[in-house]
């Protein structure tokens, strides 16, 4: 494998309460990508994904070719891993390349590394995981017993998290050491066309409705000169895609939040205050900067879980010319939404469906935190390594099995 590959590819399910709700994770794998290019000499240790600091970058791309390439596969396990449909696909397609090693090499090379975020028992991980062959052996006993997120907030664990990091990336060197070819281009299966690894191995969650609110021009209030090949005679007929989907974008939000265990409530944008009764997504067309009442409707569209989606549409090249204007004036209508976490810019079809999953579950989560609703999903479990004792081969989430040699 070249050198231009990372050695590996961190999977983590993103956090959406705080102001830098996932500025841990970014620290620690920081920290690893230290210490891994230490060891193996390596100026491309790891790979992680941060589209939220990346707007407008392909991301589904560089996703793509990073799985397809990295020698090895590190999970964070924590309860909101394996209800992520991100974290599911990402799955999904390292899996896709060790099958068809297996195919060629007769052997499934034992490449993945887990990391626990949280303290977990092998009973409450699906099977997928469960048969990971990696053992916790040797492990710090606060790592195994707080998890990861545990020694990094306390800070009179300071010592067993470096140990923790360390030990870890001597593991993913290990494991980069097991031969696993890289995918070329034709082999690659795209972000958004890979199933869900963890589909089916999800407990069920609650139902809840979720307000779609669209926020868009009609045929009788485009702005002078805009092309209204994109719009019908209501809001939600919009469909910025025009010609690559004919379907209007409120529509298809709708299809994925029903297939998420939501109920949709899709409404266009009236002007009504929003009554935080339930969690919002906005679909907000950038053309609505131009038009007064529009603009004037968004600034009391923001309720404390609004997150805002803005569609555009790759073959707009009216929209293209203007949209660095129109999303800065559209910033003074709806800044408090749009610089929230789960808020996505620039989100073309390929991105869609995606870019709504994860809207959806950013303004549950916004929504849980800021209102006291009686239908909110109840805490999740706090799971616990409590019993487990480093150097028992028996314990812990990846415990060796009979017979499997120590390293």
């Amino acid at each position: 494998m070249t050198a231009e590959f990372p050695h590996f590819f961190l999977s983590y399910a993103r956090m959406h309460f705080g102001d830098d709700p996932d500025l841990l994770t970014r620290k620690f794998f920081k920290d690893l990508c230290t210490d891994v290019s230490q060891l193996a000499a390596t100026d491309q240790p790891g790979y992680m994904d941060q589209r939220h600091l990346e707007i407008g970058a392909d991301w589904q791309s560089r996703l793509t070719l990073a799985l397809s390439t990295c020698r090895v596969f590190v999970p964070i396990y924590s309860p909101r891993y394996f209800t992520s449909d991100y974290c599911g696909r990402e799955w999904a397609l390292f899996d896709h390349r060790i099958a068809r090693h297996a195919q060629s090499n007769g052997a499934r090379p034992e490449v993945v590394v887990p990391v626990l975020w949280t303290e977990m028992e092998a009973d409450d991980l699906p099977d997928l995981a469960k048969s990971v062959q990696y053992s916790q052996q040797g492990m710090p006993a606060a790592y195994l017993r707080e998890g990861l997120y545990g020694i990094m907030k306390l800070k009179r664990y300071g010592e067993e998290y470096k140990e923790t990091v360390l030990l870890l990336a001597k593991a993913i060197i290990r494991a980069a050491r097991n031969p696993l070819d890289p995918l070329g281009e034709t082999d690659r299966i795209p972000l958004q066309e890979a199933h869900n690894a963890f589909a089916g191995m999800q407990r069920p969650r609650e139902s809840l409705t979720i307000r779609v609110t669209v926020a868009a021009c009609d045929l009788e209030s485009l702005p002078p000169g805009r092309d209204p090949s994109f719009y019908a005679e209501r809001p939600l007929g919009w469909n910025p895609y025009v010609p690559t989907d004919a379907g209007p974008v409120a529509q298809h939000a709708e299809e994925v939040i029903r297939s998420l265990g939501h109920r949709p409530e899709v409404r266009q944008l009236n002007g009504d205050r929003p009554d935080a009764a339930a969690p919002d997504v906005l679909l907000v067309d950038l053309w609505a900067a131009d038009v007064d009442a529009l603009a004037h409707d968004l600034r009391g569209a923001n309720s404390p879980s609004s997150v805002v989606v803005l569609p555009v549409g790759q073959h707009d090249p009216q929209t293209m010319q203007h949209r660095e204007r129109l999303e800065s004036a559209l910033k003074s209508s709806i800044r408090p939404s749009l610089s929230r976490s789960g808020s996505r810019r620039g989100v073309d079809r390929d991105e869609f469906d995606l870019a709504i999953g994860d809207a959806v579950e950013a303004a549950i989560g916004h929504h849980v935190r800021t209102v006291r609703v009686e239908n909110a999903p109840p805490p999740q479990k706090r799971l616990s390594l409590r019993d487990t004792r480093p150097g028992d081969p028996e314990s812990g989430p990846g415990r060796r099995r009979q017979g499997q040699k120590e390293e």
